[in-house]
């Protein structure tokens, strides 16, 4: 997916090149759990499309059977669609209230996962990344989607090149590329101390 999105960067003459490249990029954002082995129910428990058609429908059916006055006002008793679908509601903000935290938490524990140095951050730390994260999950949504008509190839690198700064922050600690010369240059500065 990762190597697929670059792929498609690499192609400017395709009309569709940094949408096909949003859609790497958000499927790698999405699938990645799935590599690291966390358990994602509220990512994959009940799309908001699903919920929002199943709520939908239940208002079909309801305002089928609702009595209006001319201003459009409802009259009358609530018949059982309508109770049906204030069910349905009732359901369906009980659904969304449960499972906006939870995916906040599942969040965390993927970004705590990538992290091979498995650092403990603060909280309010902890929350920034969290919000970095799903920018860029919401960002390659949007594009991936024909949502942004006007993304630019430099604004859309920028969010490239930064999503790839915060994975690589994450998969590869900053170390010395090469121990060695770190050795080499201690043993330099204990020679020169004597």
């Amino acid at each position: 997916m990762y190597f697929g999105a670059y792929y498609s960067l690499s192609h400017p003459k395709n009309p569709e090149y940094i949408v096909h490249s949003a859609h790497s990029f958000r499927e790698l954002i999405e699938k990645l759990p799935r590599f690291i082995n966390v358990a994602t129910p509220a990512h994959n428990d009940g799309k908001m499309t699903v919920k929002v058609n199943e709520l939908q429908q239940a208002w079909e059916n309801a305002n089928r059977h609702l009595a209006c006055d001319e201003k459009g006002n409802y009259t009358g008793n609530i018949s059982t669609s309508l109770s049906n679908f204030i069910k349905k509601c009732t359901g369906f903000f009980e659904w969304h209230r449960t499972n906006n935290p939870l995916k906040k938490k599942e969040t965390a524990t993927i970004l705590a996962e990538l992290d091979v140095a498995k650092r403990q951050l603060p909280q309010p730390i902890s929350n920034l990344r969290i919000d970095e994260w799903t920018s860029y999950d919401d960002y390659f949504k949007k594009v991936a989607h024909h949502g942004g008509s006007n993304v630019t190839i430099e604004e859309f690198n920028s969010y490239v090149d930064n999503f790839n700064i915060f994975l690589l922050d994450r998969l590869s600690p900053r170390v010395f590329d090469d121990v060695g010369k770190l050795a080499k240059i201690i043993e330099e500065g204990e020679r020169n101390a004597k």
